[in-house]
């Protein structure tokens, strides 16, 4: 009896900590949608010369415009790793939060039956 006691305590423990980390596990991201494929900016980078022109204050192919593009997608890149960490951190003590008390209430629940158990046996 105990070992099915075991058993049962056991599967309750898995599943309810799968439907733990599936509720609190966050979809993919939007920055990895498929999208269209184009050709990437930095193929140009090697020193070769663009053929279009340009106009008077239009810096697209000014260098210090490039600096700052590449240091807005630097800085959403960061964010976008710090939220993933934080949301990572977050969901996984949830999950263990959650494992944690189901385990406690099962464990406490089927020592307390096994008590009752024993009690009615020897009386």
């Amino acid at each position: 009896m105990a070992s099915r006691t075991v058993w049962i305590v056991g599967g309750l423990v898995v599943a309810i900590g799968v439907v733990a980390y599936v509720a609190f596990k966050p979809g993919p991201a939007n920055t990895d949608a498929a999208g269209t494929i184009v050709e990437a900016k930095r193929a140009l980078s090697d020193g070769a010369t663009t053929t279009t022109p340009t106009t008077p204050g239009d810096r697209s192919n000014d260098r210090d415009a490039n600096k700052t593009d590449n240091g807005d997608r630097a800085t959403d890149r960061a964010t976008d790793r710090a939220t993933d960490r934080a949301t990572d951190r977050a969901t996984d003590r949830a999950t263990d939060r959650a494992t944690d008390r189901a385990t406690d209430r099962a464990t406490d629940r089927a020592t307390d039956r096994a008590t009752d158990r024993a009690t009615e046996r020897a009386r």
